[in-house]
């Protein structure tokens, strides 16, 4: 019986491939060549909502020679229409990048049309300098950065670029990425940080698989990226803007894109993420518990809990669009003029501020009028709305990927949690004291809010590191419950009537 098991467990050992088993590492390409020869062509689909709504296609087409390096010619065409998951708006970009032997960002140029309107962006290696214009309405617009010389480049959406950073360097599982990239579009630099966690047979997407580095990245945006040991950027999630990159995913589901939008259900994925969910949800009762009371044996605060939750959706509809708008149309332009990402950058975290806090208020609102509680259970209500709103958001953001538990975001998300119920608490009684505190508080919640969203300006600054902005995002969410505890138990402010 002993043997018969020994021949069994030898018989699923060997049936593991190899390269799952034997490969955690993975050497860096010692030159573009090596990992992408002229004629080379990628595509990658963009996915939301069910459908396809873009692609980018890249294709090395030669070779160049700038500023006295010989270079690498990238030509790329982006094309998204957000028509069928947003807003009425097209982009279609068309240029080249180019690249040394290396990898190091020498230049490029690209026609931008976004809408109908359209304009130019050129950009050269001059000495220490990346050196160049961009057009608007037609008028040119010098630019010149000091970029180092061994600098890769990242733009926005460009995966063609960061699939060359990876390429470029050695991958090992349990390294830490962080490095300065520049980015040509805002004419900006800034930091790239990530964890390179696991290397694993995964599904991709909808019955396709493969053995890939799973690497989370928490600079310049979140993202978690599926490589493979071939140097292929196979799959990038992308939460923040609420959509998916594969590449040459196009050609085989055209017939029937729905299939590939989202991982299909499976309870090895549902295991995986349980404990994400169970972590939020512990972080949500912790948050109530310093403003339950006896509100855990009123319906009224369940109905709270899933009011707040349904009105977060809500933001998935405004406060996505309307972000991404600012950026587009009005943060990269000024930027691109010289304006400070920390000018420039308060904006976007405003607009979290108004639509977010406007949502909780309209949620204590609604349940007040519908159910008419007592005033005395108006700060208990709202604990709960706010609960549900953020416990909806954070399993929002956590279901497009399975991150690790345990690393500073869970304390960031944990300090949103709390701050969310600490508002609600505060918003609600405020509602019962009248209209004039009520928009008083209100101000202030919008501002605490931004503020909670501006703070990772200066990761992407390279001021601070990300883990001191969890620390400050969590010492900010117990000084706001302090402070709400109180205002509503002992009246803060005085002479409450």
């Amino acid at each position: 019986m002993n043997q018969f098991r020994l021949v069994i467990l030898v018989a699923i050992l060997s049936a593991v491939p190899v390269s799952v088993r034997a490969v955690h590492e993975l050497k860096a390409a010692r030159s573009v060549d090596e990992y992408r020869q002229v004629g080379d062509r990628r595509v990658w689909s963009f996915f939301a909502r069910g459908s396809t709504f873009g692609q980018l296609v890249s294709t090395v087409t030669g070779r160049t020679r700038v500023d006295g390096h010989q270079g690498v010619v990238i030509s790329q065409v982006l094309a998204l229409d957000y028509t069928s998951i947003r807003a009425a708006r097209t982009l279609l970009n068309i240029g080249e990048q180019w690249v040394t032997s290396e990898g190091y960002y020498l230049g490029g140029k690209m026609v931008f049309e976004t809408d109908g309107r359209s304009d130019e962006l050129e950009l050269k290696r001059q000495g220490e300098d990346i050196a160049g214009y961009y057009t608007r309405s037609g008028r040119k617009v010098p630019q010149t950065i000091k970029v180092d010389r061994q600098m890769f480049a990242w733009d926005n959406h460009y995966v063609d670029q960061l699939e060359l950073l990876l390429a470029m360097r050695d991958i090992r599982v349990g390294d830490e990425i962080a490095d300065s990239i520049f980015l040509p579009q805002p004419m900006i630099k800034t930091r790239i940080a990530g964890t390179v966690s696991d290397y694993s047979y995964q599904e991709i997407y909808r019955n396709n698989f493969d053995t890939v580095f799973t690497i989370y990245l928490s600079q310049p945006m979140t993202a978690t990226l599926f490589y493979t040991s071939d140097k292929r950027l196979v799959k990038v999630d992308l939460p923040d803007y609420d959509f998916r990159i594969y590449q040459d995913l196009v050609e085989s589901v055209k017939t029937k894109p729905t299939e590939a939008i989202s991982p299909p259900f499976s309870f090895v994925r549902l295991i995986a993420i349980f404990p994400h969910y169970a972590a939020y949800l512990l972080f949500s009762v912790i948050s109530l518990i310093f403003f339950m009371g006896g509100g855990y044996r009123w319906v009224e605060s369940y109905l709270g809990c899933l009011i707040g939750g349904l009105l977060f959706l809500v933001t998935i509809v405004t406060l996505v669009p309307m972000q991404e708008l600012i950026i587009q149309q009005w943060l990269i332009p000024s930027m691109s003029a010289g304006e400070s990402l920390y000018y420039v950058g308060i904006f976007p975290a405003l607009v979290s501020g108004v639509i977010q806090e406007l949502l909780k208020l309209a949620a204590i609102l609604l349940l007040v009028f519908w159910r008419k509680p007592k005033k005395y259970r108006y700060a208990v209500l709202g604990a709960f709305c706010g609960a549900g709103f953020a416990l909806f958001e954070a399993c929002h953001v956590a279901g497009f990927t399975i991150a690790p538990l345990f690393r500073w975001g869970l304390l960031e998300r944990g300090a949103l949690i709390l701050y969310h119920v600490s508002s609600g608490a505060l918003l609600g009684r405020v509602i019962s004291r009248g209209t004039d505190r009520t928009v008083a508080a209100l101000l202030v919640l919008i501002l605490m809010n931004a503020a909670f969203r501006y703070l990772p300006v200066f990761v992407h600054e390279d001021m601070v590191g990300m883990h001191m902005i969890c620390l400050l995002c969590s010492l900010m969410a117990m000084g706001f419950l302090v402070f709400t505890l109180l205002y509503i138990r002992k009246g803060l402010w005085r002479r409450e009537t």
